[in-house]
Order: C-alpha cells, then structure tokens, then sequence
C-alpha cells in the first residue's frame, strides 16, 4: 500500500467508470457504480446521475464532485490497487495493517 497519494488527473470515461492518474504516473480504471448504486444522502443522490458524476474534478489532492463528495487519495489509491471501491472498513482495515508491519 503507498501512503502520500495525490490525484494528478482525471478522465470520465463513461457512465460511473473513470481513469485516474496519480502523481507517481499510474494510471488506473476504476468503476464507481457500486459506490454511487448503494450510498444515499445528499452527497450521492445528484451523483446517480452520469452526466452530474462525470463533472468530477481534481481538486488539487483528489477526486471531487459538484455535491462536495471528496476521497482520501490514499484510500482512492488503495480501491485502485485492488480494482474496486472498497468500504470504509475495508480501507481503515488496510491501513491498520500497514501501519502494524
């Protein structure tokens, strides 16, 4: 796991799946339909939406979008390593893990 991660840039490539470019050069592809499909509250309601969810930006650190929703770029890059968006549990998991060994 890399820890002092900043999002460089960002592509919407279609519907929820976006590119994500981190400051070391990596690129990833990551789907974030399961994230936007079973979260609710004002953060995510307008995000169902792909045309409001590829207005995503970079914010200068990470990902945000028009709502205000934002990422730690260390947990984004965590979900990118493994390929998927992960729960808050899962990444706070990792975390602990890394800082254990």
């Amino acid at each position: 796991m890399t820890l002092n991660n900043r999002v460089i840039a960002v592509k919407p490539l279609h519907d929820f799946v976006l590119e994500i470019t981190f400051k070391d050069g990596r690129s990833f592809t990551l789907d974030f339909r399961p994230m936007v499909e079973s979260e609710s509250g004002w953060l995510y309601d307008d995000l169902k939406r792909p045309e409001v969810f590829q207005q995503v930006k970079v914010n200068g650190l990470t990902l945000e979008w028009p709502t205000g929703l934002d990422f730690c770029p260390d947990g984004l890059r965590y979900c990118c390593e493994v390929g998927r968006i992960c729960s808050d549990a899962e990444i706070a998991a990792a975390f602990a893990h890394a800082a254990a060994a």
